[in-house]
């Protein structure tokens, strides 16, 4: 089970929160708010360990979809390489 939170600090603080349960078709949804709700978030991330990685663009697109939604398939590449970069961040591989 892999978590991300994306983050959009410009104007009022935006998070969605993903995830992937290894055999669904693709990431989903679990969480997304924008001001308070979205701190609140990102103060649950932080204190679960989990990583939060901050993308403006893709916070905003994924924004738009409902929670419990798989993550759109124009979304997928893009997702990869976050979840491909945290799992090398905690197996200390550099990715420089």
């Amino acid at each position: 089970m892999k978590k991300v939170v994306e983050v959009d600090k410009e104007l009022k603080s935006k998070a969605v929160s993903i995830k992937y349960v290894e055999g669904v078709e693709a990431p989903f949804i679990t969480a997304k708010g924008i001001g308070k709700k979205a701190e609140k978030i990102l103060t649950i991330a932080k204190e679960e360990g989990i990583s939060v990685v901050e993308d403006a663009p893709l916070v905003d697109f994924l924004g738009i979809q409902d929670v419990g939604d798989y993550i759109p398939e124009e979304t997928w590449s893009v997702v990869a390489k976050i979840f491909a970069f945290i799992v090398d961040s905690k197996n200390g591989v550099n990715n420089e």
